[in-house]
């Protein structure tokens, strides 16, 4: 049996086979790959960067809200249900969002989200 006769999840060969796979020929095809994907795509490193600042953003996002729980409380004069009710919405409509987003990225930028 071969590797390739295998159905595979995004289209990948070798990504979520069951069967046998001859060692040498997808070894030579994945470091031919990684060689194509390291020359493929100068930006990478402004990629992670732009990852990495994305993932930042989204920490002190969370962290400033939770900081200013008791200010809201305080000023609201709210209980701690309506207060944790008020972070709870928060945090689901941004994790919404991010995946919609997320989503619509793929679909405007024609990524398969399978890489």
């Amino acid at each position: 049996m071969y590797w390739w006769r295998f159905t595979e999840p995004c289209g990948r060969p070798g990504a979520g086979h069951t069967g046998p796979v001859p060692a040498v020929s997808l070894a030579s095809e994945m470091s031919a790959t990684a060689e194509q994907d390291r020359a493929s795509d100068p930006r990478r490193w402004l990629i992670l960067g732009v990852v990495l600042v994305g993932t930042f953003v989204a920490i002190v996002d969370v962290s400033i809200v939770n900081v200013a729980v008791p200010a809201i409380r305080r000023d609201l004069h709210a209980s701690y249900g309506a207060v944790e009710f008020v972070v709870a919405a928060y945090v689901l409509a941004y994790g919404v969002l991010l995946i919609t987003g997320g989503r619509l990225g793929d679909i405007y930028t024609g990524a398969s989200g399978c890489s």
